[in-house]
């Protein structure tokens, strides 16, 4: 098999372009992405890097993923939001040594799921997947093994103030760059800048309000988003803010989310430095 992108961090990355050795892979488990959206697949590929686990690269070609001859054992992650995809599902399904199939779907209704199993879907997980843990379970359950993230150090429950440096990030973000290749790499590292000053914006605008609710919602994206650039203190950041939300009081929100906000403002800069552009004017 050819190796079309670089290993970073532990995963193992690569299009995928003829049959897979089962002797190739991390502990002989191979975790196969099928999907045309560069969002999901740059957290599904950060969710997997914590697991330490092999992942290859369905290549899309003419409107139809190109899908290589699979072997018993494959798990394979199948966005069926598009056509190529659902089509993909269904041909996988069929095959006379059929891997495992994980349809991954936006529509989260009982409807839905039960359409997909109905395809040959063997789980079905509703996106985003920003949950290492809800996806390690579903993954270790058709692997017929546990998967456990291998989170860093400082995510032990250090405080704040303990943590990366603004080079570690940079080195997260290179690391990024080449795990993705220089195909995705731009469009994955626009889609982080985006989705980071969407959460921003959102956020604020829910602090603002005393939204609650919100404040949840949007910590738990950033979370993700953290957790995936390595910005660990934000990420411990986030998830304090997380809980003070819970909790209702809305003082100790108020200062904990003006600590978040000049974190994510931070990450902001940085990612902007690694894409090569400024951030937005009026931008912190």
């Amino acid at each position: 098999m050819s190796e079309a992108g670089r290993r970073s961090s532990g995963t193992k990355y690569r299009q995928v372009e003829a049959a897979t050795d089962p002797k190739d892979g991390f502990g002989g488990l191979h975790i196969f992405i099928a999907t045309d959206s560069a969002n999901d697949r740059f957290l599904l590929l950060q969710l997997l890097k914590h697991l330490g686990l092999d992942v290859g690269l369905f290549e899309l070609q003419d409107g139809a993923f190109r899908i290589p001859p699979l072997r018993r054992g494959n798990i394979v992650l199948c966005d069926t939001d598009g056509a190529a995809g659902q089509q993909a599902l269904r041909d996988m399904a069929v095959a006379p040594d059929r891997p495992a199939l994980i349809a991954l779907t936006s529509g989260p209704s009982e409807l839905d799921k039960r359409r997909l199993r109905q395809d040959g879907a063997d789980a079905v997980l509703v996106k985003p997947v920003m949950d290492v843990d809800a996806l390690a379970a579903v993954l270790g359950r058709w692997a017929g093994q546990a998967l456990a993230p291998a989170l860093p150090d400082e995510e032990s429950g250090a405080a704040d103030t303990e943590g990366e440096t603004p080079d570690d990030i940079r080195g997260e973000l290179a690391a990024l760059r080449e795990l993705a290749g220089p195909q995705h790499a731009q469009e994955l590292l626009d889609q982080l800048g985006l989705d980071l000053d969407r959460t921003f914006e959102q956020l604020q605008a829910a602090v603002r309000q005393d939204n609650l609710d919100e404040i949840r919602a949007q910590t738990h994206i950033l979370i993700a988003l953290a957790g995936t650039t390595g910005a660990h203190r934000l990420k411990r950041a986030a998830e304090r803010l997380n809980a003070q939300a819970h909790g209702g009081d809305l003082a100790a929100v108020s200062a904990q989310a003006k600590r978040v906000e000049a974190g994510l403002a931070a990450l902001r800069e940085e990612v902007c430095r690694t894409i090569g552009t400024g951030p937005d004017e009026g931008a912190p």
